[in-house]
């Protein structure tokens, strides 16, 4: 319970739509994609090539890349942030909507209710439960 509250007051005093770690990771991708230089292909797809002479794929509208790091990670590459400058766009609009605020705030939003210590329970006239008795596994007789 105190957890999410600290997190439910830390997440107040936050500013900007993506979560801090995440605007920090996006800035040091921004960095490496200097590196990089992107050729419109048509309908959202680029060609970019890396430092290393390496060509890669990228569609804005599949959210993909050839490196696939946008995929797992739902934070564009440094081949996807130098298609997204190309063609004007804002990198944080492609950046997965669990990396925002907002969905950090829902995650965060429902109560815990506290619960009394186990003296102050209501008694009842049931018996204790027990945990269930452990079943032993029998050998595998093709061993």
């Amino acid at each position: 319970m105190r957890r999410y509250q600290v997190k439910r007051d830390g997440i107040a005093k936050l500013t900007g739509r993506l979560c801090p770690r995440i605007a920090t990771k996006l800035e040091a991708i921004g960095l490496q994609a200097m590196d990089c230089v992107a050729t419109y292909a048509g309908a959202q797809l680029f060609e970019v090539t890396a430092a290393n002479n390496r060509q890669f794929v990228v569609d804005l509208d599949k959210k993909s890349c050839g490196c696939r790091q946008w995929q797992v990670t739902g934070i564009p590459c440094a081949h996807a942030f130098s298609a997204i400058l190309y063609d004007c766009g804002n990198p944080e609009d492609y950046v997965d909507e669990c990396y925002t605020v907002e969905t950090y705030k829902k995650a965060y939003a429902p109560i815990i209710y506290p619960m009394p210590s186990e003296e102050q329970w209501v008694k009842t006239s049931h018996d204790k439960l027990e945990p269930p008795v452990a079943r032993v596994a029998r050998e595998d007789p093709r061993s």
